[in-house]
């Protein structure tokens, strides 16, 4: 049996959820098209504003610096 991910809704208790590697800090507007947006802050530091949505469906887990990061230190040779 799999477990569906809880509803997360987005108002102002959304701040410090965590999503992946996101941590949530507030809401961030909405898009030209009406679509809600969360400001972040990624675990290496970066801070976006990502869809609700992509948080929601998990499309949406980190800014790609800590792939980098893993990919970087694979391939060095110390």
């Amino acid at each position: 049996m799999t477990e569906t991910p809880k509803r997360v809704a987005v108002d102002a208790s959304i701040k410090d959820a965590v999503f992946g590697h996101w941590t949530a800090t507030g809401l961030g507007g909405k898009t030209r098209h009406g679509q809600r947006l969360v400001k972040v802050r990624c675990d290496c530091g970066t801070k976006r504003s990502v869809l609700a949505s992509a948080l929601r469906d998990g499309s949406s887990k980190s800014c790609g610096g800590a792939v980098h990061r893993a990919q970087r230190n694979v391939w060095v040779v110390r």
